[in-house]
């Protein structure tokens, strides 16, 4: 007997969550801290906030115009290590 599969078919995910994943390495390490038990909605919430923009009104709307903010040029020519 053969068994055909339709796109419609879902199969079981692969792997697991980075969020998850990293809890996981940090629990086996003993590492605590307060940002890894932090929702990752909230997370993101609190990253675009800065752009004027939550995240329910990303969740709405779809797209949204974001007001940039700009590193000052001094950051971008200045070398982040020395080369021996």
């Amino acid at each position: 007997m053969i068994t055909w599969f339709t796109t419609n078919q879902l199969s079981p995910p692969k792997g697991i969550a980075e969020v998850d994943l990293i809890r996981r390495l940090a629990r086996e390490l003993e590492i605590s801290h307060p940002l890894l038990l932090e929702d990752p909605w909230e997370a993101v919430d609190k990253a675009i906030r800065p752009t004027g923009v939550t995240l329910e009104e990303l969740r709405e709307r779809k797209i949204v115009k974001i007001k940039p903010r700009y590193l000052p040029l001094t950051s971008l020519t200045q070398p982040h290590c020395q080369t021996p």
